[in-house]
Protein backbone atom coordinates (compact mmCIF):
# COMPACT_ATOMS: atom_id res chain seq x y z
CA UNK A 1 0.00 0.00 0.00
CA UNK A 2 1.25 3.47 -0.85
CA UNK A 3 1.70 6.10 1.80
CA UNK A 4 -0.61 9.10 1.81
CA UNK A 5 2.16 11.31 0.49
CA UNK A 6 3.00 8.99 -2.42
CA UNK A 7 -0.67 8.76 -3.41
CA UNK A 8 -1.15 12.53 -3.04
CA UNK A 9 1.82 13.31 -5.31
CA UNK A 10 0.46 10.98 -8.00
CA UNK A 11 -3.08 12.34 -7.64
CA UNK A 12 -2.28 16.03 -7.80
CA UNK A 13 -0.45 15.64 -11.10
CA UNK A 14 -3.20 13.49 -12.64
CA UNK A 15 -6.50 14.68 -11.17
CA UNK A 16 -8.53 13.92 -14.29
CA UNK A 17 -7.23 10.35 -14.28
CA UNK A 18 -8.84 9.78 -10.87
CA UNK A 19 -11.94 12.01 -11.00
CA UNK A 20 -14.62 12.57 -13.61
CA UNK A 21 -14.71 16.28 -12.81
CA UNK A 22 -12.18 18.28 -10.89
CA UNK A 23 -14.29 20.27 -8.49
CA UNK A 24 -13.00 21.34 -5.11
CA UNK A 25 -15.51 19.10 -3.33
CA UNK A 26 -14.55 16.02 -5.34
CA UNK A 27 -10.83 16.67 -4.82
CA UNK A 28 -11.38 17.00 -1.06
CA UNK A 29 -13.48 13.83 -0.94
CA UNK A 30 -10.82 11.90 -2.86
CA UNK A 31 -8.06 13.17 -0.55
CA UNK A 32 -10.15 12.15 2.47
CA UNK A 33 -10.53 8.68 0.95
CA UNK A 34 -6.80 8.34 0.31
CA UNK A 35 -6.11 9.45 3.88
CA UNK A 36 -8.61 6.96 5.27
CA UNK A 37 -7.16 4.10 3.22
CA UNK A 38 -3.60 4.96 4.23
CA UNK A 39 -4.50 4.86 7.92
CA UNK A 40 -2.08 7.74 8.54
CA UNK A 41 -4.68 10.37 9.54
CA UNK A 42 -2.72 13.06 7.70
CA UNK A 43 -5.75 15.30 7.25
CA UNK A 44 -6.42 15.42 10.99
CA UNK A 45 -2.89 16.78 11.39
CA UNK A 46 -3.41 19.11 8.43
CA UNK A 47 -6.53 20.57 10.05
CA UNK A 48 -4.70 21.07 13.38
CA UNK A 49 -1.80 22.69 11.50
CA UNK A 50 -4.15 25.17 9.80
CA UNK A 51 -5.81 25.98 13.13
CA UNK A 52 -2.36 26.59 14.67
CA UNK A 53 -1.64 29.01 11.83
CA UNK A 54 -4.20 31.39 13.28
CA UNK A 55 -7.71 30.66 12.07
CA UNK A 56 -10.46 31.93 14.32
CA UNK A 57 -12.83 29.23 13.05
CA UNK A 58 -11.60 25.95 14.65
CA UNK A 59 -15.04 24.39 14.30
CA UNK A 60 -14.67 24.13 10.51
CA UNK A 61 -13.52 21.05 8.60
CA UNK A 62 -10.12 21.07 6.92
CA UNK A 63 -11.63 21.57 3.48
CA UNK A 64 -13.37 24.78 4.61
CA UNK A 65 -10.30 25.99 6.52
CA UNK A 66 -8.23 25.60 3.35
CA UNK A 67 -10.43 28.05 1.47
CA UNK A 68 -9.26 31.62 1.43
CA UNK A 69 -11.50 34.03 3.28
CA UNK A 70 -13.04 34.84 6.63
CA UNK A 71 -16.49 33.38 5.96
CA UNK A 72 -17.20 29.74 5.12
CA UNK A 73 -17.98 29.35 1.45
CA UNK A 74 -20.11 26.81 -0.34
CA UNK A 75 -17.83 24.97 -2.79
CA UNK A 76 -20.88 23.50 -4.53
CA UNK A 77 -21.54 26.97 -5.95
CA UNK A 78 -17.99 27.55 -7.27
CA UNK A 79 -17.46 28.41 -10.92
CA UNK A 80 -14.79 26.57 -12.91
CA UNK A 81 -12.18 29.22 -12.16
CA UNK A 82 -13.11 29.33 -8.46
CA UNK A 83 -12.72 25.54 -8.29
CA UNK A 84 -9.31 25.78 -9.94
CA UNK A 85 -8.15 28.49 -7.53
CA UNK A 86 -9.43 26.58 -4.48
CA UNK A 87 -7.73 23.36 -5.61
CA UNK A 88 -4.48 25.20 -6.25
CA UNK A 89 -4.62 26.81 -2.81
CA UNK A 90 -5.35 23.44 -1.19
CA UNK A 91 -2.41 21.80 -2.96
CA UNK A 92 -0.10 24.67 -1.98
CA UNK A 93 -1.15 24.37 1.68
CA UNK A 94 -0.81 20.59 1.65
CA UNK A 95 2.64 20.83 0.05
CA UNK A 96 3.82 23.18 2.80
CA UNK A 97 2.28 21.02 5.53
CA UNK A 98 3.77 17.80 4.17
CA UNK A 99 7.21 19.39 3.85
CA UNK A 100 7.08 20.47 7.52
CA UNK A 101 5.78 17.21 9.01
Amino acid sequence: MRSFEQSYVMFKSRIRMYLMSSTYGEVCAFIDGVDLCSGEQVMIGFRAWMIDRGTDRPELSWWLLALDGDQPQNPKLFSGSENAMAISRLFNLLDVYLSQR
